[in-house]
């Protein structure tokens, strides 16, 4: 996880991007080995109990928001690895549908007036960083 994050922040600094905030968004949010993320990179670890959860520092500053990794939804066939968020939930729906976690967190930041600009395949870890440019 730390490669396709280190990987996406780079692409975000070659396309302009001064500042990062990477939210390490799996399991404790310990997973990321900070010391290999570029200097531009702020990484926020653990949760705060904010209702944004995986996107918890976003808000109307940021430019963009890039999801690396995010789960499709639960009893997703596609996907193995397959679940929104962990615990008791079976699943989530969003008008009748199953509801993916990137669902959840481009409407976050559709919330803030942020545009999500990219959203990778799922992976066994998954990552969301904003964008300051």
């Amino acid at each position: 996880m730390t490669e396709e994050c280190v990987a996406a922040c780079e692409g975000a600094i070659a396309a302009g991007a001064t500042e990062i905030w990477v939210k390490d968004a799996h399991g404790s949010g310990r997973n990321i080995l900070q010391e290999q993320l570029p200097k531009e990179c702020t990484l926020v670890r653990g949760w705060s109990g904010h209702p944004y959860a995986m996107v918890q520092e976003l808000d109307s500053s940021f430019d963009a928001v890039a999801m690396i990794g995010y789960h499709g939804p639960a009893s997703d066939p596609q996907n193995p690895l397959s679940h929104t968020y962990s615990g008791s939930w079976n699943h989530i729906t969003l008008n009748g549908e199953l509801c993916p976690e990137y669902w959840l967190y481009t409407h976050c930041a559709a919330l803030e007036g942020v545009p999500c600009v990219s959203c990778s395949p799922p992976a066994p870890h998954h990552a969301s960083f904003s964008v300051s440019v």
